[in-house]
This record gives structure tokens, C-alpha cells and sequence, in this order.
């Protein structure tokens, strides 16, 4: 059976009406959303999944970011989300208010396709200036991978980590990345500019989709979409 899968950073969904016209175009069967915050009583994949008909399985990072929101990760499906579970891959102990140091967190879903229970993570890591090696990072890592399994598991997110870097070789020897190429970038497309890194161009590749070993790769995508600062990207599994 095919699942096509997305992921994407969702920039807090300044862009919200782009973000719902892409996803409801590419009809995914299970879709992992970063950069998700909180407003007006609700979050935002809440407000998406209500537009896609789709469940939605959302969990906090953090109660207040710099920029003064709750924010956290969340996992929508069209089908059946039997259980959801945040799992703390850094908590408030290490937070010491930098975007480094903010709490970060894997949301991970038992999704029922078909009476087959496939389990989806998705994770949102730490940045560091100029995505630089980061302690804080490595130590996400280290606990994401103690709680993924090897079968049936498919982790995606945004890791603000390069494909050369050391977190994607851990994760790479473990799990099997979708992307065979890794050399499309997926963010910037809006200027970024904070504590001195400028960036104008689309020339980093920081999102990722990870499946366990036993899961075939049909084919993997980077998308286009104006709705995030990232590009999301989709891939086609079966199970």
C-alpha cells in the first residue's frame, strides 16, 4: 500500500491560507507540521485539519517562545490516530532564553492504516547560528534515537542541520533517508535575519524524511509553496 507522506515548517503559519490551498493540493495521507503555535483558544493544525477533514495529534514545546506564542509540533491523518505522545528531546532545564536552548520536542503518533499501525514522528531541532554544531542538538538527537523503532516508524521534520553534518550520519545509521540526493535546498525563500546571520537565497537544505529499513521508497520530492520560509517536501512509502 502507498502512503504519501509531507513535512513542513510551517513559519507559524503567518501564511496560513497558502499553507491549506498546498496541503489540500497534495493530499497526503499523513502530514508533519513544525513552528505550530498556539492562538485565539486553538493551534494552528487544528485550524488545518479542520479544513482538510483530517485528525490532528498536537503537543507544546514550549508555553512561550521569544516571539511571545506557545509553539509546538503536530501530526495530521486521514486516517485514524489511535495514540499520540510527546516525547522531550530538551526540556525548560536547559533553557537559558536563547532559539538554541528552546525546548524542543518529538510529537509521535500510532496512525491505524488500514488495521496496520504505522508510528510517525516528527521534530522540530534546535538552531544554532549559521547551523553550526551544537551541543544542544546533538543531545535531541541522541534521545530522538532511543525512541525510534525498526520497524514500521517514519520520523520527518525540520532538523536545522546539513546533510553533511554528524546528526544526520546518526540518524542515516539507523534509519533510511528518502531523499537519494540531498542537494535541492529547502530553506530560504523569505530574507532571514537574526543576531547578525543575514540570509537572501534558497541554499539550505535542513528537512528531512526518515523511514525504518523496512519500508520501501518509491520516490521523494522537495515542493513549492510561497506558505513557509521552508519549502516543504513529500515522499511516497509502502508499508
Amino acid at each position: 500500500m502507498q502512503i504519501k507522506v509531507v513535512s513542513w515548517n510551517i513559519w507559524q503559519g503567518y501564511h496560513l491560507k497558502e499553507v491549506i490551498s498546498f496541503l489540500t493540493k497534495s493530499n497526503a495521507d499523513v502530514i508533519g507540521l513544525q513552528e505550530v503555535i498556539e492562538k485565539d483558544g486553538t493551534n494552528i493544525a487544528a485550524v488545518i485539519a479542520k479544513e482538510l477533514s483530517y485528525e490532528c495529534a498536537y503537543h507544546r514545546a514550549i508555553d512561550k517562545t521569544r516571539l511571545g506564542f506557545p509553539q509546538g509540533n503536530a501530526i495530521l491523518s486521514k486516517y485514524p490516530i489511535e495514540k499520540s505522545i510527546p516525547h522531550m528531546l530538551s526540556d525548560m532545564s536547559f533553557y537559558k532564553d536563547t532559539a538554541e536552548t528552546e525546548p524542543r520536542l518529538a510529537v509521535e503518533a500510532k496512525i491505524n492504516i488500514k488495521d496496520k499501525l504505522l508510528t510517525v514522528f516528527t521534530v522540530h531541532l534546535a538552531y544554532s547560528h549559521k547551523f553550526q554544531n551544537s551541543e544542544m542538538r546533538n543531545l535531541q538527537v541522541d534521545n530522538l534515537i532511543k525512541l525510534l523503532s525498526d520497524t514500521r516508524t517514519v520520523l520527518i521534520g525540520d532538523f536545522n542541520s546539513h546533510p553533511d553534518s554528524s546528526y544526520m550520519a546518526k540518524l542515516s545509521d539507523v534509519m533510511v533517508n528518502t531523499d537519494k540526493d540531498l542537494t535541492t535546498p529547502t530553506w530560504t525563500i523569505y530574507p532571514f535575519d537574526y543576531e547578525g546571520f543575514k540570509e537572501t537565497e534558497l541554499r539550505h537544505r535542513l528537512d528531512y524524511i526518515f523511514v525504518s529499513k523496512d519500508i520501501k521508497v518509491d520516490s521523494f520530492k522537495v515542493e513549492d509553496s510561497k506558505g513557509s520560509d521552508h519549502l516543504p517536501i513529500s515522499s511516497i512509502i509502502e508499508m
